[in-house]
């Protein structure tokens, strides 16, 4: 069944292309005025189509067959009549099955869609997805080493130790700003995480593994805040 579909396809694609390049050629014919009969036109191309198919050198033989099918078709002078007329229905050709080819590939667009938010999640480094709205007003932020500071006003000295110890081990690394919907990507040494604005992610610090919430982003700051403790504020420099 895949055999007779491939050449019931492979007839239909040769009558199509044999129809165009037919009316092509009658186009240039009809603007040169030239004489020429119906069924020698139909002939002349259909013998220019099949030796096409011929292995490597079809192409040019095909354009050679047709030059004479012509002349004899048509009783013109082989230059410049039958060879302009070849060349410019061969050129009309050309562009007709580039037009084909790209109308069958498609839309070839990466899709942009940014994963669904929620629950805990842990991101590869560089994995990061933007919308195509997010495209459109994002500005991205050079990667660079950042310096930190913790912000507590009613923290214990012990919590303060623990947010700072936390804070030397992240890292901001770059931000990505848009309104709709900002990105940051913070490392805790040995992995890179990329996380929006109201999500979560479990990093290595000190203690073990804690889980911090990215609460607020702005153009060149984050502030993420962990389960137990105080909130860390990361710059970039």
């Amino acid at each position: 069944m895949n055999g007779i579909a491939f050449l019931v396809g492979l007839v239909v694609v040769t009558a199509a292309k044999w129809l165009v390049y037919t009316g092509l050629l009658w186009g240039m014919i009809k603007i040169q005025k030239l004489n020429y009969n119906v069924w020698g036109l139909f002939g002349s191309s259909l013998a220019a189509t099949l030796v096409a198919f011929i292995p490597f050198a079809g192409s040019y033989l095909s354009y050679a067959v047709l030059v004479f099918c012509l002349w004899k078709c048509t009783g013109a002078d082989i230059v410049p009549d039958v060879v302009f007329t070849v060349a410019i229905a061969g050129a009309l050709m050309f562009c007709v099955n580039l037009w084909v080819i790209g109308a069958l590939m498609g839309s070839l667009r990466p899709d942009l869609a940014a994963h669904a938010r929620g629950g805990d999640k842990t991101h590869q480094a560089g994995a990061d997805d933007l919308t195509d709205e997010d495209d459109d007003g994002a500005t991205a932020a050079k990667a660079a080493p950042a310096r930190t500071s913790t912000a507590s006003t009613n923290a214990s000295r012990p919590n303060s130790a623990a947010a700072s110890t936390n804070a030397a081990a992240l890292v901001l690394k770059s931000v990505t700003f848009s309104p709709a919907r900002p990105f940051v990507m913070i490392s805790d040494g040995t992995r890179a995480y990329t996380v929006g604005k109201g999500e979560t992610f479990t990093a290595t610090l000190s203690q073990g593994r804690v889980t911090l919430r990215c609460e607020e982003i702005t153009r060149d700051s984050v502030l993420v805040r962990p389960t137990q403790g105080e909130a860390i504020v990361l710059h970039l420099h």
